[in-house]
C-alpha cells in the first residue's frame, strides 16, 4: 500500500510549490513534469489531498496511459478524468510521450523510460513496484505490451503491474495495416508508435510487421487481473473489446467485462462529464482498482448498461 500523504508530500517538494493546482476539491496537481529528455516526454501526476487521503482507502499508483497514439493534446484531454480519479483517492500519472517522428523512438522507449524515471525520481513510488495500469485505445495495447515484456523478464523491469484497466481499448496493430488512415490517424503517427521509420505510406513487409503487434496471442494465464471496458459501438476499434476478452477467458486470466450497450456509449465514454454512463462506469473501475490493490479476489460481476 502507498501512504498518499507521504507520497504527495516528498513529490510536491517546495520548489514545485508554484506547479501545484486545486482545479477539483480534494485533488492536488502537478503539471508538465519532465522525465527521459526531449520537450515531449512530460506527466502530470495528481494526488488526493491531506483530508481526502485520510477519508479513503489507500490504493496502488495508477499509470494512465492515453490512447490515440500519443499526440500531446489527449494527454492534456484526459485531465478531467484523471482529476475525477483522484477524487476518489487514487495518485495517478498521465503520461505524454512524444514519440519521435523519425522513428528513433518508439511508444515502448518512452514507456520504459517513464516507468524507470517514476521509480527512480519520486520518492516513495511504488516501494514494492506494483502499480496499475489504465489505459484507453492505444494505450492499452501499451501497457499489454509492458506487461507481457514485464512477465517474461522480471528482472528487467523496476514496475510490476499488478493489475490492468482499459476503456475502449485497442489490442490489435493489424487494425492500421488493414486501414491505416481509418479515423484520421495519419500513417506517420502510426508508424512513429511502432518505432518505423518516418513515412507517409506503408510497404507490403511495413503492413506485415504491423499485423505482428497483436497482444492477443501473447496472453497466457498468469497475466494480471484485467478490467476491460468497451461499448459495443466504439466506432474507432469495433470488435476490438470483445477481442481481448475472448483471449482472456481462452487463457483463464482473470478479467472482469464491462459491456455498453446504450446507443450513448460510443468510443472513450468514460470520459463523458457529469454523465451517468461515465459515472457508473468510473464508479465500477474504481472498485476494481480496490479490489486489486488490496491483494485479495477480485469480488462479484460488473455492470452491463
Amino acid at each position: 500500500m502507498v501512504d498518499f500523504l507521504e507520497f504527495a508530500r516528498k513529490l510536491f517538494r517546495p520548489a514545485a510549490e508554484r506547479e501545484i493546482r486545486h482545479g477539483t476539491e480534494g485533488v492536488v496537481c502537478r503539471k508538465n513534469i519532465s522525465y527521459g529528455g526531449g520537450d515531449k516526454r512530460l506527466y502530470d501526476m495528481y494526488s488526493p489531498d491531506a483530508a481526502l487521503a485520510a477519508d479513503v482507502p489507500a490504493s496502488l499508483p495508477v499509470i494512465y496511459l492515453h490512447g490515440e497514439l500519443f499526440g500531446d493534446a489527449q494527454r492534456k484531454a484526459r485531465d478531467e478524468f484523471c482529476k475525477r480519479l483522484a477524487s476518489e483517492g487514487l495518485g495517478i500519472i498521465n503520461a505524454g510521450f512524444g514519440v519521435c517522428k523519425d522513428g528513433a523512438s518508439s511508444a515502448s522507449d518512452a514507456l520504459d523510460a517513464l516507468t524507470d524515471h517514476l521509480v527512480t525520481e519520486l520518492a516513495g513510488f511504488a516501494p514494492d513496484g506494483r502499480v496499475i495500469f489504465c489505459a484507453d485505445g492505444s494505450g492499452a495495447w501499451l501497457a499489454a505490451d509492458f506487461i507481457l515484456r514485464a512477465m517474461k523478464d522480471p528482472a528487467s523491469f523496476r514496475i510490476h503491474p499488478a493489475g490492468l484497466v482499459a476503456f475502449s481499448g485497442l489490442y490489435d496493430l493489424g487494425y492500421f495495416a488493414q486501414s491505416p488512415a481509418k479515423k484520421g490517424f495519419k500513417a506517420e503517427a502510426v508508424r512513429a508508435f511502432a518505432g518505423l521509420d518516418y513515412a507517409k505510406g506503408f510497404t507490403h513487409e511495413e503492413k506485415e510487421i504491423l499485423a505482428s503487434y497483436d497482444v492477443t496471442p501473447r496472453l497466457n494465464g498468469d497475466f494480471p487481473p484485467v478490467f476491460v471496458a468497451y461499448t459495443v459501438r466504439d466506432d474507432y476499434y469495433p470488435g476490438q473489446g470483445e477481442r481481448m476478452v475472448k483471449a482472456l477467458d481462452a487463457c483463464g486470466a482473470t478479467f472482469r467485462e464491462y459491456k455498453a450497450v446504450h446507443a450513448s456509449c460510443k468510443h472513450n465514454w468514460q470520459l463523458g462529464q457529469d454523465e451517468n454512463l461515465a459515472a457508473a462506469v468510473t464508479a465500477s473501475a474504481v472498485r476494481f482498482i480496490r479490489d486489486i490493490a488490496s491483494g485479495g479476489a477480485v469480488r462479484g460481476e460488473y455492470t452491463e448498461v
